[in-house]
């Protein structure tokens, strides 16, 4: 993955407080549905290069997905995140 500037960094943690802190997921989950929008992949790859997830290969009959998990890594940082009002 490219460099991130600050803000899309602060942009890709807000996005990832709001799945796992603000709406409670357990995780977040990845499929090719997902993998087809740049945003949603962009998100996964950060997160998981950082650590902050953790992937969980599944597969079904008809459908093959992975899950991310978050790490201790990842609630340690989105504990201690202060999102702004417009994200919340």
């Amino acid at each position: 993955m490219n460099e991130l500037s600050e803000e899309q960094e602060k942009e890709f943690i807000g996005t990832l407080w709001k799945a796992f802190i603000k709406n409670k997921a357990d995780y977040i989950r990845m499929d090719g549905y997902e993998a087809r929008h740049k945003y949603l992949r962009d998100v996964w790859c950060f997160a998981l290069d950082n650590g902050y997830i953790e992937p969980v290969d599944i597969s079904l009959d008809q459908e093959t997905f992975v899950k991310g998990y978050l790490t201790e890594k990842g609630k340690n940082l989105l504990s201690n995140y202060v999102i702004s009002d417009n994200l919340r």
